[in-house]
């Protein structure tokens, strides 16, 4: 786990935004939580940077969080294969259905993206089925989500601004 946060201390050789090289500087840190291996939270420090030349932030979330998702990858993924549930993950019960409906309305949009995603033959329609072929393509929900974000913005439950880039005036795209 530390080889993950420290990873976050360093900054990005590119801009995802405007796709520059060297131009982001470090911001500072926030702080968010994400569940942890027994019935609490953990506080993560999540280090923002700030490009130069589009004047977007930038965090680096650590490979075992998903944006705006409080649980954890494995958990996340534990669920929605349906396997054992991992030790403690019983009090994220409520989160892990809301993730899982958010995940089902989303899953029309993902299969448009991926026409593009290596491995996967689309259409899609059964989200379970969708669900086994993303990740298996990937390997897990940490790698597929890197994937996605890196090749079209996007994860396995939404687009978000943050990975939205920009246009070379700087404006959202």
């Amino acid at each position: 786990m530390a080889r993950n946060i420290s990873a976050t201390l360093q900054s990005p050789k590119f801009c995802p935004h405007c796709r520059k090289k060297g131009q982001l500087l470090a911001l500072g840190y926030y702080y968010r939580f994400i569940s942890g291996l027994n019935r609490d939270s953990l506080e993560l420090p999540i280090r923002r940077f700030r490009c130069a030349h589009c004047g977007h932030t930038v965090s680096l979330l650590p490979d075992f969080a998903q944006p705006y998702r409080l649980v954890r990858n494995s958990t996340v993924e534990a669920y929605f294969d349906n396997r054992i549930w991992e030790p403690g993950s019983h009090r994220w019960a409520s989160l892990l259905e809301q993730y899982w409906r958010r995940y089902v309305c989303w899953v029309p949009n993902l299969v448009r993206y991926a026409g593009n995603y290596p491995g996967l033959d689309p259409p899609l329609h059964d989200p379970q089925q969708c669900w086994v072929l993303f990740l298996s393509v990937g390997g897990s929900l940490e790698k597929t989500t890197l994937s996605l974000v890196s090749r079209h913005q996007v994860t396995m439950f939404n687009k978000y601004q943050c990975h939205t880039p920009c246009s070379p005036t700087g404006k959202l795209s």
